[in-house]
């Protein structure tokens, strides 16, 4: 906020000067009034001209972060992921022409002319570079955009609209025009790059530019499509003549036109192509516009009645997802709109060159692996239904897990590709086959053990998943039954909280499914307006909640352990006096959630709870449908990625060894290389021999106690 607010203001500034002949602060005569020196007011204005360079350059001024992407495109890319690339390449010519270094790398292109002016436009020293790139007999010209403060004049210079109807150039965004006639009216132009384009580029010139560049390069295109000569006007700024005006030949023609984050750049008028009877430029407008972040300087201008050019524009979302407006639509002319953007986060970065060619790159072309064969298939999985695994990291981090389909023992040939959806340049790839037998099994068929297979299956390294329960159905305490014409939840029946829910957040519950039942958790809390209850809301509740404020407050104050909920009631007592009948039966209750008594519930947990005792925030609910198709749903899609369910299978016992759990069950023996209990506590408090060798002394007890919130040592 501080950076934009601080460039906000600067170019309220420099706009108040932008039209003045005789700026205050520049003029002798200014000066002399004030009693300064001239060459000390010019030290000055150097250094504040400095000091606001630097902190632009440091903020945006860096273009090696996007060189990563540029360094992979090659001349089999897309064109347009060429022409961006080289509209992003004009910022660092420097390090491309260093780098250059085959006919492959960057596409193949050469810097054959540059333009690079270095003229002062405001407090702040310009820098415009135009690059023309040649490969064989194509040529793409580039236009660098903002590379200094200086620009930012430029980009804010809205205050007046400039028009050269000689070629097609109608209410053009000031301070554009004037860079655009500054280019022409140079050399570079005139003795170098236009000869170079006549003779040596086959009649295929396409211009392409990022952000500012873009709008130069839109109003480029369609001056000279529209005459083979012109007579540029003088140019003339902070009250000194830049360049006289002349006649400039214009005899190219542009073939194609692609703008990265381009602004808008006229009022009242759309850039055309002179030489297309339809008016549209091939080509793409390439603007960043996601679902919850965009890219604002594309909008900024449509928002100021800038519209862009008459081409086609694709808006960029998430990698691999693009929306294509066609040139001579509304949204070509106008996206993003304002109630495109509205409720989106304006996102800087967005604008930048790393965001742009992520994006691009990733809609244009496929990164894959295939694994062309495998050997020494292990014979015992492929005879016992197991399956083969393949697991794929990018920068150690697990980028997904996917069974193997070949289904023969005899199978060389594996033949199998992997796309990379999300792949960047740069990262490093490691590929692990898993060919064995051994499995991560699981015990306990309830919505612990549904959610954490399913947890596996989606991020874990496993061929194979298997989960065992001793009854018939899944479900575990989520039950429901059919009790005449009504559903009857003979186990778990609410919802304890249904904002940041998991269930929901994944789409298990969904609010079609909900009944609100209570503001909050009634039992604990108590009634509150509006809840389905024949509770009655008493003056002693109203005490009871001002009383746990205090005990929740005491424990966020507090950095003490071993204090328990009942020290917290204690403490209260001064202010609210002993505990009434209402408030004993609140806590009774509490307890009987907890399952331990106060003296045992730790104070500074209960503070991490911040009283919701688990629930999480928002009104409570029941499932229309019985919660048991919570149960369901998350067994379907468990199922659907690979868990293997044995049901009406007891487990006997799981040992570890060296070579894994040996799991014994009902349904015979088998080894795997983890094992998850998900089991209730009374399970295994009931059946010590389960486990061998035996689980150590600390978590039996904590088992034999049925601890399962923190607690107060006694």
């Amino acid at each position: 906020m501080l950076r934009l607010g601080l460039l906000a203001c600067l170019g309220v500034l420099l706009e108040d000067y932008a039209g003045a002949s005789d700026p205050p602060l520049l003029r002798g005569a200014d000066t002399t009034r004030m009693n300064f020196p001239e060459e000390m007011i010019d030290g000055l204005m150097e250094d504040f001209a400095a000091a606001l360079e630097r902190f632009y350059q440091s903020t945006f001024g860096d273009p090696s972060p996007v060189r990563k992407y540029l360094n992979v495109v090659t001349r089999t890319s897309p064109f347009v992921v060429q022409a961006a690339a080289l509209s992003f390449w004009a910022y660092d010519l420097d390090y491309f022409e260093g780098r250059w270094a085959s006919e492959d790398w960057a596409g193949g292109w050469r810097v054959v002319k540059k333009y690079v002016n270095t003229t002062s436009k405001s407090l702040a020293p310009g820098l415009d570079v135009v690059a023309l790139f040649r490969r064989q007999d194509e040529c793409v010209l580039s236009f660098s955009g903002t590379t200094g403060l200086a620009d930012w004049t430029t980009n804010l210079n809205v205050k007046s609209l400039q028009s050269l109807d000689e070629c097609g150039l109608h209410n053009v965004h000031e301070g554009f025009f004037e860079d655009f006639v500054q280019f022409m009216l140079g050399d570079a132009w005139s003795e170098g790059m236009e000869e170079e384009i006549l003779s040596k580029c086959g009649g295929r010139l396409s211009v392409a530019g990022h952000s500012q560049g873009a709008a130069l390069a839109e109003i480029f295109a369609t001056c000279v499509n529209r005459a083979d000569e012109v007579s540029f006007p003088d140019l003339w700024r902070w009250g000194q003549l830049v360049h006289p005006g002349r006649r400039v030949s214009t005899r190219v023609t542009v073939t194609g036109l692609y703008g990265v984050a381009s602004p808008g750049s006229t009022v009242d008028f759309q850039l055309k192509n002179g030489a297309s009877p339809g008016g549209v430029f091939p080509g793409a407008r390439l603007f960043n516009m996601d679902s919850e972040t965009f890219d604002p300087v594309p909008w900024i201008t449509v928002l100021l009645n800038f519209q862009h050019a008459k081409y086609q524009a694709l808006q960029l979302l998430q990698p691999h997802q693009v929306v294509s407006h066609q040139g001579d639509t509304f949204d070509a002319r106008w996206q993003p709109l304002t109630s495109a953007v509205f409720g989106k986060l304006m996102s800087v970065e967005h604008h930048l060159g790393p965001a742009y060619m992520r994006r691009i790159l990733a809609f244009t072309r496929e990164v894959s692996i295939t694994i062309l064969a495998a050997q020494n298939l292990s014979e015992e999985c492929l005879l016992g239904g197991m399956t083969p695994y393949i697991e794929v990291q990018v920068d150690e981090e697990i980028y997904f897990t996917r069974p193997v389909d070949a289904g023969l023992l005899d199978a060389v040939y594996w033949n199998e590709t992997f796309p990379l959806t999300t792949y960047e340049p740069g990262k490093a790839i490691q590929l692990f086959a898993w060919n064995d037998c051994t499995m991560d099994f699981k015990m306990g068929g309830g919505v612990a053990g549904l959610s954490c297979g399913l947890a596996l299956l989606r991020h874990g390294r496993s061929c194979s998943v298997r989960l065992l329960e001793v009854q018939t159905r899944l479900g575990g305490r989520l039950c429901t039954r059919q009790v005449g014409d009504v559903l009857a939840d003979a186990g778990g029946a609410w919802v304890h909280g249904i904002e940041g829910n998991p269930l929901i957040a994944d789409g298990f519950i969904t609010q079609e499914d909900l009944v609100t039942s209570s503001g909050r958790n009634i039992w604990l809390h108590g009634p509150c307006g509006g809840d389905s209850c024949s509770f009655k809301r008493s003056e002693e509740d109203e005490v009871w909640e001002r009383r746990m404020a205090r005990v929740g407050a005491v424990a966020a104050a507090s950095a003490e352990s071993g204090r328990s909920l009942q020290d917290g009631l204690r403490d209260t007592e001064t202010e609210f006096g002993p505990l009434s009948a209402v408030e004993l039966r609140r806590l009774r209750l509490l307890e009987g959630w907890f399952g331990l008594p106060a003296e045992r519930i730790g104070l500074l947990e209960w503070d991490a709870e911040q009283g919701s005792m688990g629930d999480f925030p928002g009104p409570h609910a029941i499932l229309k449908g019985g919660a048991q198709l919570v149960a369901d749903r998350l067994a379907a899609e468990a199922q659907r990625l690979g868990l293997q369910v044995h049901l009406g299978e007891e487990v006997l016992s799981l040992e570890e060894t060296e070579q894994g759990v040996v799991v014994v069950s009902t349904g015979g023996s088998m080894t795997a290389r983890a094992a998850v209990v998900t089991v209730s506590l009374g399970v295994l408090q009931s059946r010590p021999d389960l486990v061998r060798p035996p689980l150590p002394q600390t978590q039996r007890l904590e088992m034999c106690g049925l601890d399962w919130h923190p607690r107060v040592e006694p």
